[in-house]
């Protein structure tokens, strides 16, 4: 995979997973404990919006994170036919 080995050529570590469809991401997330997400700097997605939904929906359906205490970047790489997630992110900070 073109992007694991750039970000591995640039001295990102990477850890990286072939998803199922829903709610494979999600219930993965879900799961995880709190000091095994803190332990990443970012979690993104290579993947159309429908990843990118269940990465943020499970983030946020978490009780155990205090988001104003702890930040953690969510991205995607776009591969998707539409990638509205990106265009309408875009739009909301005016730079589409």
């Amino acid at each position: 995979m073109f992007a694991v080995k750039y970000f591995v050529s640039n001295g990102i570590k990477v850890e990286s997973m072939l998803t199922e469809p829903y709610p494979s991401v999600y219930n993965f997330l879900k799961k995880l404990q709190w000091d095994e997400i803190l332990s990443y700097d970012a979690i993104g997605s290579i993947s159309g919006d429908g990843c990118s939904h269940e990465i943020i929906n499970a983030f946020f359906s978490r009780t155990d994170i205090d988001f104003s205490k702890h930040k953690l970047t969510i991205f995607q790489i776009p591969a998707g036919s539409a990638c509205a997630l990106l265009e309408n992110s875009l739009k909301l900070i005016g730079k589409k």
